[in-house]
Protein backbone atom coordinates (compact mmCIF):
# COMPACT_ATOMS: atom_id res chain seq x y z
CA UNK A 1 0.00 0.00 0.00
CA UNK A 2 1.24 3.32 -0.95
CA UNK A 3 -0.54 6.57 0.21
CA UNK A 4 0.56 9.76 -1.13
CA UNK A 5 -0.86 13.40 0.22
CA UNK A 6 -0.15 15.98 -2.11
CA UNK A 7 -0.18 19.42 -0.88
CA UNK A 8 2.41 18.30 2.21
CA UNK A 9 4.29 15.48 -0.61
CA UNK A 10 4.20 12.97 2.15
CA UNK A 11 4.78 9.24 1.02
CA UNK A 12 3.74 6.56 3.45
CA UNK A 13 5.15 3.22 2.48
CA UNK A 14 3.42 -0.01 3.97
CA UNK A 15 5.25 -3.24 2.81
CA UNK A 16 4.55 -5.93 5.38
CA UNK A 17 7.06 -8.75 3.40
CA UNK A 18 10.30 -6.98 4.40
CA UNK A 19 11.67 -8.33 7.88
CA UNK A 20 14.36 -6.61 9.67
CA UNK A 21 16.66 -8.58 12.43
CA UNK A 22 15.94 -8.09 15.53
CA UNK A 23 18.04 -4.76 16.12
CA UNK A 24 17.27 -1.71 14.76
CA UNK A 25 19.64 -1.60 12.59
CA UNK A 26 17.43 -0.20 9.64
CA UNK A 27 18.53 -2.00 6.42
CA UNK A 28 16.47 0.15 3.92
CA UNK A 29 13.03 -0.14 1.64
CA UNK A 30 14.60 -3.08 -0.51
CA UNK A 31 12.87 -1.32 -3.34
CA UNK A 32 13.13 1.85 -5.35
CA UNK A 33 10.46 4.60 -4.88
CA UNK A 34 10.88 7.28 -7.51
CA UNK A 35 9.54 9.97 -8.62
CA UNK A 36 10.14 10.58 -4.69
CA UNK A 37 13.83 11.10 -3.16
CA UNK A 38 12.52 10.04 0.25
CA UNK A 39 9.20 8.27 2.13
CA UNK A 40 8.41 9.55 5.11
CA UNK A 41 7.05 6.30 6.95
CA UNK A 42 7.99 2.76 5.80
CA UNK A 43 6.26 0.35 7.59
CA UNK A 44 7.23 -3.26 7.74
CA UNK A 45 7.41 -6.14 9.98
CA UNK A 46 10.03 -6.89 11.98
CA UNK A 47 11.14 -10.57 13.19
CA UNK A 48 9.59 -9.77 16.74
CA UNK A 49 6.72 -6.67 15.24
CA UNK A 50 5.53 -4.57 13.33
CA UNK A 51 8.20 -1.40 13.22
CA UNK A 52 7.86 2.41 11.91
CA UNK A 53 11.11 3.56 10.00
CA UNK A 54 10.27 7.67 10.02
CA UNK A 55 12.22 10.50 7.87
CA UNK A 56 11.06 13.47 9.00
CA UNK A 57 11.61 16.00 12.45
CA UNK A 58 9.51 16.33 15.34
CA UNK A 59 8.32 19.72 13.79
CA UNK A 60 7.30 17.86 10.36
CA UNK A 61 5.59 14.75 12.13
CA UNK A 62 3.45 17.73 13.75
CA UNK A 63 2.30 18.75 11.14
CA UNK A 64 1.97 15.73 9.32
CA UNK A 65 -0.70 15.08 12.11
CA UNK A 66 -2.09 17.57 12.59
CA UNK A 67 -2.66 19.01 8.62
CA UNK A 68 -4.93 21.67 9.46
CA UNK A 69 -2.64 23.31 11.64
CA UNK A 70 -0.72 25.54 9.31
CA UNK A 71 -0.30 28.75 7.86
CA UNK A 72 -2.58 30.60 5.28
CA UNK A 73 -2.10 33.44 2.54
CA UNK A 74 -4.54 36.17 2.51
CA UNK A 75 -4.59 37.91 -1.15
CA UNK A 76 -5.76 40.64 -2.76
CA UNK A 77 -7.43 38.00 -5.65
CA UNK A 78 -8.95 34.60 -5.27
CA UNK A 79 -6.25 33.46 -7.48
CA UNK A 80 -2.77 31.54 -6.02
CA UNK A 81 -0.65 33.35 -8.32
CA UNK A 82 -2.36 37.21 -6.83
CA UNK A 83 -0.19 39.12 -4.27
CA UNK A 84 -0.44 38.40 -0.75
CA UNK A 85 -1.89 40.61 1.87
CA UNK A 86 -0.88 38.45 4.96
CA UNK A 87 0.30 34.89 6.12
CA UNK A 88 -2.10 34.25 8.85
CA UNK A 89 -0.91 31.88 11.08
CA UNK A 90 -2.21 28.66 12.06
CA UNK A 91 -5.27 29.62 14.51
CA UNK A 92 -6.06 32.92 13.01
CA UNK A 93 -9.71 33.28 12.99
CA UNK A 94 -11.18 34.95 9.90
CA UNK A 95 -14.50 36.27 9.44
CA UNK A 96 -15.87 36.05 5.83
CA UNK A 97 -19.08 36.97 3.86
CA UNK A 98 -19.32 34.87 0.49
CA UNK A 99 -17.22 31.87 -0.98
CA UNK A 100 -16.75 30.71 -4.79
CA UNK A 101 -15.31 27.34 -5.87
CA UNK A 102 -13.45 27.94 -9.07
CA UNK A 103 -9.79 27.29 -10.02
CA UNK A 104 -9.41 24.29 -8.00
CA UNK A 105 -10.28 25.88 -4.41
CA UNK A 106 -12.98 27.00 -2.36
CA UNK A 107 -12.28 30.23 -1.76
CA UNK A 108 -13.67 32.49 0.90
CA UNK A 109 -14.18 36.60 0.83
CA UNK A 110 -12.67 38.76 3.73
CA UNK A 111 -14.28 42.41 4.21
CA UNK A 112 -11.32 44.66 5.05
CA UNK A 113 -10.87 48.05 5.80
CA UNK A 114 -9.87 48.89 1.75
CA UNK A 115 -11.56 45.85 0.25
CA UNK A 116 -11.37 42.94 0.39
CA UNK A 117 -8.85 39.86 1.16
CA UNK A 118 -9.55 36.52 -0.75
CA UNK A 119 -8.72 33.16 1.28
CA UNK A 120 -8.19 29.05 -0.35
CA UNK A 121 -9.91 26.92 2.36
CA UNK A 122 -10.90 24.07 0.71
CA UNK A 123 -9.19 21.55 -2.25
CA UNK A 124 -11.72 21.17 -4.36
CA UNK A 125 -10.31 17.75 -5.53
CA UNK A 126 -10.40 16.12 -2.63
CA UNK A 127 -12.36 17.94 -0.28
CA UNK A 128 -9.78 18.21 2.41
CA UNK A 129 -10.09 21.86 4.18
CA UNK A 130 -7.19 23.89 5.12
CA UNK A 131 -8.58 24.75 8.82
CA UNK A 132 -11.39 24.43 10.94
CA UNK A 133 -14.97 25.70 10.39
CA UNK A 134 -17.41 26.50 13.25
Amino acid sequence: MIYFDSPIRRLWIAYYKYSQPLNWDYQGAGFNIPPWDVFTVHQFTGSDMDRNMVNTTKEGWLKMANPNDVAVNLRYSARTKSNIIATLPAGSTIKYDAFSRHAGYVWIRQPRENGYGYMAVRDTKTNQPFGKFE
